[in-house]
């Protein structure tokens, strides 16, 4: 219990007479993915070990497939003893099972397993308290950093414990400075370094959570136990029993505490199939995230999918996980704060037993139902369902938070409500952005409030309309003043401006009419966290979510990958066009360009091409970064070093030091200046306009930009003996709305509105126009590469590609 009771540790009784003892937990986790990876297919489908194929039973002994097979339904899918294979119920009891699951568990650092709450804590006698205590013990005998805990791991700890970063750091230093003392007597340093109790006086309790006795404690040591108990306390314990199952709001808060801090009761946080969720902004996130970490990607994707429109039992069938999976994990989620459950709010009725509450929790609902409707723009809540008579058996594997109606274990929502039926499901605008933009809002000291919001961002990826209008208020406080409108500080504050533009643009626009089936609303979504999701699970939340998607531009190489070409998608409609194929094929469209060559990945250089040297500055650029201009001198050196982990774009960009050269950006759907508006420039301003206007005019037919928008970008190159003569060089195109300046996001914006660039018509000109340009671009690099080239996922280059200034060529 909370108060480490040494029972926890005792000795289990195995099944049966035989000697087989719970299996060891593997010392080395990075060793289960490969051993899962030779077997699971058998384990899933449940191949007893005389049926395995030779070339397995070579590899693993029928005591060493029963671990495999033990730790893959621990870890890859937290199974119930119910739910195990026959072999595997046979060779452990339950006990044993749940045993190993605990520590299997606390190996790997997962969070608590509250799904099988009522057997941790009744048959194991293993509370949430003692199960992070001995995790955070093994981490400070070993001297592990604390980053080795993962997110919401470390969440729960600091929920329980008070521990976060600063505190183990601290208690750390406290251990190393007693030197031999904490050498050789770890354990006891360890004891005393480590709380003894549930911290409970920050510990949020919501309303509708349940409240379930342990019924674990020996009666001699609860009746010590109750003779310390108040008044209020005795009263609590006594209902909690007597009713075995109850909410929260019906007891006294404090009494509740001071029993969950001894050990005597536990709450259940029940959610089920019908419930809709909403996730707030992110407070009190610890970034500690863990790579192989299944139940923490599981937790990252409900995060990046979930919505307030979107059940629990919708969200488990888009993802394709196990429902009980799911349900587990949006009630951690629920638990750790970082989802709310909307509930109707209770009335406190005389006549009606579930509807009451304690005077005292008026002032926390109250507080709940504000933040759930300043979060919320629809009135879905949870359906009807009676506390009395509902709950999980002494028998059941699956704990009550789980359960949904037609399990052997069904639990009750927190109040008897209404029911209500879903709306219609509408769909939104999904704008996408990469890390960079979120580390420009974390980085640029904009402020607090600001702050949080980028954290959620980048943790949680996804942002939805309910709660976009928080984050407005504080972009709002963000203002550019003159003295700041250039240098790195710049950059910052000009994005978190185009952002708050770009999202009021977006959002709710009525000369958007034309999407089919929407509301109006917006989410953001960050496009790190939408490909982590599977390729088939991020199509299906795409399709049945949004209308229309609109990338940020440009967007950072790799970061946007659509598992199928999306030519919908106001962005790159293809992986490869952030890749310098398409870089050439711009020149080959626009037949201009700077002078490039593309070299093969593993080249090596003695000198630089002949039609490339004599240059005072060249621009290097990788397969998945930025461009690099390096100066003359050391070109050579960058781009073998570079050549070793990848192709690269090698271009003439500055030709002599006293040469001016400048980017700018053009936007596209490229409208021509007229005959008056063209006789106002100047003549040095006529000669680049012409030179833009026929590019981007060759570019728009070539590349079939009419119905699409972005930018194109420019380099202005002058010599200062001939200033009223320049040359303009398409460098580079991006898909979408840019963000890195003010005047460049109301071009774009703009031309979207005035072009009416999402009516009907548009959009499938879009669709077919990016289908065109996508083959002809595809095409384009089938006639640089070889035949094997081809089915590989990454399309490097397999002989050296020269752009010399008109057209692309072979370099010999």
């Amino acid at each position: 219990q909370n108060n480490m009771s040494s029972n926890s540790s005792s000795s289990i009784t195995p099944k049966s007479p035989t000697t087989s003892t719970p299996p060891k937990p593997t010392p080395q986790p990075s060793q289960i993915p490969s051993l899962l990876s030779l077997t699971h297919q058998h384990i899933l489908s449940q191949t007893p070990y005389p049926n395995l194929p030779p070339s397995l039973k070579t590899q693993h002994s029928p005591q060493s497939y029963a671990n495999i097979s033990l730790q893959f339904h621990i870890l890859n899918a937290c199974s119930p003893y119910t739910s195990l294979p026959s072999n595997l119920q046979e060779s452990h009891s339950r006990e044993q099972y749940y045993t190993a699951l605990s520590k299997q568990m606390q190996l790997f650092m997962h969070p608590y397993p509250y799904q099988f709450a009522h057997l941790m804590q009744n048959t194991l006698r293993l509370s949430p308290f003692e199960y992070y205590y001995q995790i955070l013990a093994q981490m400070m005998k070993k001297e592990l950093s604390y980053d080795t805990l993962p997110n919401f791991t470390a969440a729960d700890v600091h929920r329980l414990l008070g521990i976060g970063r600063n505190q183990y750091i601290d208690m750390m230093n406290a251990a190393r400075s007693k030197k031999w003392q904490w050498r050789f007597r770890s354990k006891g340093m360890v004891n005393n370094l480590l709380p003894q109790e549930a911290r409970v006086d920050q510990m949020e309790v919501q309303y509708w959570w349940l409240v379930e006795p342990v019924l674990s404690i020996p009666h001699e040591q609860f009746a010590k136990m109750y003779a310390t108990f108040s008044e209020q306390e005795q009263i609590v314990i006594g209902q909690v029993k007597s009713e075995g199952k109850i909410l929260a709001c019906r007891l006294d808060l404090e009494a509740l505490k001071g029993l969950y801090r001894r050990g005597c009761l536990y709450f259940t946080v029940p959610v089920q199939d019908s419930d809709y969720i909403v996730i707030p902004p992110l407070k009190g996130f610890i970034m500690n995230r863990q790579p192989n970490n299944d139940f923490e990607k599981l937790l990252y994707d409900i995060l990046v999918t979930m919505d307030e429109r979107t059940s629990v039992g919708e969200l488990a069938r888009v993802l394709e996980r196990d429902p009980m999976m799911v349900r587990a994990a949006v009630s951690l989620c629920c638990r750790l704060g970082f989802a709310k459950k909307k509930v109707k709010r209770p009335h406190n009725l005389k006549d009606t037993l579930q509807d009451q509450y304690l005077k005292e929790w008026e002032p926390l609902i109250d507080a709940y139902h504000k933040d759930i409707d300043k979060h919320a723009l629809t009135d879905t809540v949870s359906p009807k369902l009676d506390v009395s008579g509902m709950g999980a058996t002494a028998g059941d594997d699956v704990a009550s938070s789980t359960a949904t109606t037609g399990d052997s274990a069904v639990v009750a929502t927190a109040q008897t409500i209404t029911s209500t039926t879903a709306p219609k499901k509408l769909k939104r605008i999904v704008f996408l952005f990469d890390s960079s933009l979120t580390a420009y809002l974390m980085m640029g000291n904009l402020g607090a409030g600001l702050k949080s919001h980028a954290v959620t961002l980048f943790e949680v990826g996804k942002m939805p309309d309910e709660t976009l209008d928080e984050f407005l208020e504080e972009l709002d406080k963000v203002h550019l003043n003159e003295d700041d409108e250039e240098g790195e500080a710049a950059r910052y504050y000009k994005h978190a401006i185009t952002l708050r533009n770009t999202i009021r643009f977006l959002r709710h626009n009525s000369s958007f009419a034309d999407l089919p089936n929407t509301d109006g609303g917006l989410d953001i979504i960050r496009c790190e966290s939408l490909n982590q999701l599977d390729a088939g699970t991020k199509l299906r939340v795409l399709q049945s979510n949004y209308a229309v998607e609109i990338a940020m531009a440009p967007l950072a190489a790799r970061s946007l990958e659509l598992p199928t070409v999306n030519y919908r998608t106001y962005g790159p409609p293809h992986t490869q066009v952030s890749s310098p194929w398409f870089k050439l094929f711009i020149y080959h469209c626009a037949g201009v360009g700077p002078k490039s060559r593309l070299f093969c990945k593993g080249q090596r250089l003695t000198k630089l091409p002949r039609f490339l040297q004599g240059a005072d500055r060249y621009c290097i650029t990788n397969w998945t970064s930025e461009p690099n201009p390096v100066q003359n001198n050391i070109a050579l050196q960058v781009i073998n070093e570079t050549l070793i982990h990848s192709p690269v774009l090698f271009q003439v960009y500055q030709e002599t030091p006293d040469t001016v050269v400048e980017t700018f950006d053009v936007v596209f759907p490229f409208l021509e200046k007229s005959q008056e508006q063209l006789q106002e420039l100047s003549a040095q301003n006529q000669n680049e306009y012409k030179q833009v206007a026929q590019i981007m005019l060759k570019l728009t037919e070539k590349l079939y930009l009419e119905a699409s928008f972005g930018i194109v970008n420019m380099l202005r190159i002058t010599r200062p003996d001939k200033e009223s003569e320049c040359k303009v060089l398409p460098i580079g195109m991006s898909f979408g709305i840019p963000l890195s300046e003010i005047e460049l996001n109301r071009e774009v914006c703009e031309s979207i509105e005035q072009g009416k660039l999402f009516s009907q018509q548009n959009r499938e000109k879009h669709h077919q126009n990016m289908h065109k340009m996508c083959q002809e671009f595809l095409i384009f690099i089938d006639e640089h590469i070889r035949v094997q080239m081809r089915l590989m996922q990454e399309i490097y280059p397999t002989d050296s590609l020269d752009f010399d200034g008109e057209k692309v060529i072979t370099s010999v």
